[in-house]
C-alpha cells in the first residue's frame, strides 16, 4: 500500500506509425501533452515522454513551415494489404531504440514507486504501433499500470481491450478526469489545482523536436453533424476556450517557444464567429500578431464573409483550408448540408479580395467515399479551380461510429474487426469503384491545370 503523498512515475508515450504515407500536418500529440499539463503541476510526479515519431524535417523550406513528409523504413505488408501494390513502411525509431529509452528511465526510478504509463493511438489503423509500444513497456514495466487512449481507443475500445495488452482502455478525452482516476489508480492522494481546465496549456516543453510549429484547438467539439465525421462521437458537448486563454497560449507560443507556426485543429473555428473567433482575432492582431497561421482542418466556408476573410488575414492566417468534400447537391445536403457551391464560391472570393492567393487556399474534395465517384470529383475539382481555389483531394476513410462507415461495416464488416482495412490510402482502392490509377490521373490533372494558369497569368 503507498502512502499518501508518495512521488509517483507517469511515462507517455507517442509510438511509431505504420503506414503507406506520413506527411505531418503540423501534427503533434495533443491528448499526451494535455495529460502532462495536469501532472507537471503536481511535484509528486516525475514525468517521462518519449516521441517516437520525433523526426526533424531535413528540408530547410518544411521545417520553416512547420510541416512535412516524414521517413520511413519499408517493412512487410501485412496480409490484409496483398492486393495493395504499394510498399509499407515504419514510420518513427526502431524498437531496439525504444526498448533503451524505457531501460534508461526503469534505470532511474525508484522501484516501489508507482507507475502509469500512457500510450496514445490516433486513427484507427495506426494500432500496429501503439499495440507494439505496449507489449515493449510490459516487459520492462511488469507492475506499471499501463493505458491506452487517442482517438482509436475511444472509437474502438473494444478492440483495444482483446488485445490483452493494456490494463485498462482510456475513453476520455478530459486531461482533469484522467489525472484524478490515475491517482486513484495509484493510491496516490488527490490534490486539486487552481487553474481552469479549459483554458490550459498543453505541456509541449517535454517534447525534444517542435519542429518550428505547435497544434492547438481553440474549441472541442462541433455543433454540426456531418454523416463522415466522428467529432460529435469524441466530444459529445461543444467546449471553447476563453478568449484570453486562447490569447496567452498564443503569447506563450510566440514569445516563450518562439515557434513561427501554429495549425488550428479546431472542427468548428468560425462557428458563432462574432461571439468567439472575432473577440480572440482581434486582440491577436492587436498584441502584434507574430505566428503563421494553418487550417489543416476544413473550416466552414459560407461563414467567411468579407469581415471575416480580412480577419483572416490580418491575424497571420498562411494555410487555409475550406471543406466542399462533393460537387453533387443531393451529397452535400445529404451528408450534412452545411455547404453548397454558391456558399464556396463567395467565400473563395471574399478570400481573394481580401488578399489571399490561389496556393492559400486550398478546398478539400472528398475522394473514394461509396457514393462518390470519379467523374464526381473530377467535376468538383473543376468547380474549385474556376472557383480561383485550388482542389486537394481528401482520401476517405471509414470511421468507426459514424453514419456513413456503420452503413459501410454492414456491407464489410471486415472493416471493423480488422482496423487495418480502414486505412484512407487503401480504401477506396480495395472497397470501391476507383481505381489508384484514376486517383493520380486526377492528381496530375488538377497539378497541370494549376501550373496552366499560373504560367499564363500576367506578370504583376
Amino acid at each position: 500500500m503507498n502512502k499518501n503523498g508518495s512521488k509517483y512515475n507517469i511515462i507517455l508515450i507517442n509510438p511509431p506509425v505504420y503506414d503507406f504515407t506520413y506527411y505531418n500536418l503540423w501534427e503533434k500529440p495533443l491528448g499526451l501533452l494535455n495529460i502532462a499539463a495536469f501532472f507537471k503541476n503536481d511535484k509528486r510526479c516525475n514525468i517521462h515522454f518519449i516521441d517516437c515519431v520525433c523526426e526533424k524535417f531535413a528540408k530547410k523550406s518544411e521545417y520553416e513551415r512547420g510541416a512535412g513528409k516524414v521517413n520511413g523504413a519499408v517493412t512487410g505488408k501485412p496480409g490484409v494489404f496483398k492486393g495493395v501494390k504499394r510498399n509499407f513502411h515504419r514510420f518513427g525509431i526502431p524498437a531496439e531504440e525504444l526498448i533503451k529509452r524505457l531501460a534508461e528511465i526503469a534505470g532511474r526510478l525508484d522501484p516501489d514507486s508507482p507507475t502509469a504509463i500512457f500510450i496514445t493511438c490516433m486513427m484507427t489503423y495506426w494500432y500496429a504501433g501503439a499495440f507494439e509500444a505496449g507489449e515493449i513497456a510490459k516487459k520492462l514495466f511488469p507492475k506499471a499500470v499501463i493505458a491506452i487512449g487517442g482517438i482509436y481507443a475511444r472509437l474502438m475500445p473494444s478492440h483495444a481491450a482483446n488485445s490483452n495488452i493494456f490494463n485498462y482502455v482510456e475513453t476520455s478525452g478530459d486531461p482533469s478526469f484522467i489525472f484524478k482516476k490515475t491517482l486513484k489508480l495509484l493510491n496516490i492522494r488527490e490534490t486539486e489545482y487552481s487553474f481552469a481546465a479549459k483554458d490550459f496549456i498543453p505541456a509541449y516543453e517535454i517534447m525534444s523536436e517542435l519542429n518550428n510549429s505547435v497544434a492547438l484547438c481553440t474549441a472541442e467539439g462541433c455543433p454540426h453533424k456531418c454523416t463522415y465525421c466522428a467529432s460529435n462521437i469524441l466530444y459529445p458537448e461543444y467546449r471553447r476556450k476563453s478568449p484570453e486563454g486562447i490569447i496567452n497560449e498564443l503569447t506563450y507560443y510566440r514569445d516563450s517557444l518562439k515557434v513561427k507556426n501554429a495549425a488550428f485543429y479546431d472542427d468548428a473555428l468560425l462557428y458563432k464567429k462574432e461571439e468567439h473567433f472575432y473577440i480572440w482575432c482581434e486582440k491577436w492582431i492587436k498584441s502584434g500578431a507574430g505566428l503563421n497561421f494553418h487550417l489543416p482542418n476544413a473550416v466552414h466556408a459560407a461563414m467567411i464573409d468579407d469581415k471575416c476573410a480580412t480577419m483572416l488575414k490580418e491575424a497571420g492566417f498562411k494555410t487555409l483550408r475550406l471543406g466542399y468534400e462533393f460537387f453533387d447537391e443531393m451529397l452535400q445536403k445529404k451528408s450534412g448540408g452545411k455547404i453548397n457551391g454558391t456558399a464556396m464560391e463567395k467565400a473563395i472570393k471574399n478570400l481573394l479580395s481580401a488578399g489571399f492567393s490561389q496556393n492559400e487556399i486550398g478546398v478539400y474534395i472528398l475522394f473514394g467515399h461509396p457514393e462518390g465517384s470519379f467523374l464526381e470529383a473530377k467535376k468538383a475539382a473543376n468547380f474549385i479551380i474556376e472557383c480561383g481555389a485550388t482542389p486537394n483531394l481528401t482520401l476517405f476513410s471509414p470511421i468507426p461510429g459514424t453514419p456513413d462507415a456503420e452503413a459501410i461495416f454492414q456491407k464489410w464488416p471486415q472493416l471493423l474487426e480488422e482496423p487495418m482495412l480502414q486505412n484512407k490510402a487503401s480504401f477506396f482502392e480495395l472497397y470501391s469503384q476507383i481505381t489508384y490509377e484514376q486517383y493520380y490521373e486526377l492528381k496530375s490533372s488538377i497539378q497541370k491545370e494549376l501550373s496552366r494558369q499560373h504560367h499564363a497569368a500576367p506578370a504583376a
